[in-house]
């Protein structure tokens, strides 16, 4: 009996995680940011790592963060206003292949005020350290992934924003992905 008492904490404070998800609500800021859309956003369905390292760059159209204000009939404040501090792509493949290409993080300037929205157009999923990495430098010096021998390598791009509201709480995103097909 004594055993178990003692264990008691323990289990109930596994319980509690096992409760948690991975919701961006977990946070004690009184907003939430989010990408706009649903779980993938407008990409072209693929991108051709040679014109991309020209440029130096693979971009995303458009998008829009907006903050929702968790308690909806809550009075708000401009210290709820979201400044946005960084932004973090990561890569994960969807065939056989195990290299990818280094995570993209940046800064990102910008505000949101609660309940606002903010669009990035031509936004960077990808930058110049990014696209002359392996794999993708395979693509464009030998027109194949030298690990799987196929002509493309199929990304999920994997994007999540950081910020801060201006009364000092930390706000992130949750994760969106979209799929993009690498190519020559």
């Amino acid at each position: 009996m004594n055993q178990m008492i003692k264990k008691l904490p323990l289990a109930l404070a596994l319980l509690a995680l096992a409760g948690c998800n991975a919701s961006t609500d977990k946070t004690d800021s009184p907003v939430i940011l989010t990408i706009v859309g649903s779980t993938t956003i407008v990409t072209p369905l693929s991108v051709s790592v040679s014109n991309a390292q020209s440029v130096g760059v693979a971009t995303i159209g458009s998008m829009t963060l907006t903050t929702l204000v968790k308690e909806p009939n809550a009075v708000t404040s401009n210290l709820e206003t979201v400044e946005m501090e960084s932004y973090l792509v990561t890569y994960t493949r969807t065939d056989r292949g195990t290299r990818l290409p280094p995570p993209l993080q940046e800064n990102l300037f910008g505000t949101i005020s609660p309940g606002g929205t903010f669009t990035l157009t031509g936004f960077p999923f990808m930058r110049a350290v990014q696209l002359t990495s392996v794999p993708l430098s395979d693509l464009a010096t030998r027109g194949r992934d030298a690990e799987t021998g196929t002509a493309s390598i199929p990304l999920i791009v994997n994007l999540r924003f950081f910020g801060h509201t201006l009364s000092g709480k930390a706000v992130a995103s949750e994760t969106k992905t979209f799929s993009v097909e690498m190519l020559p």
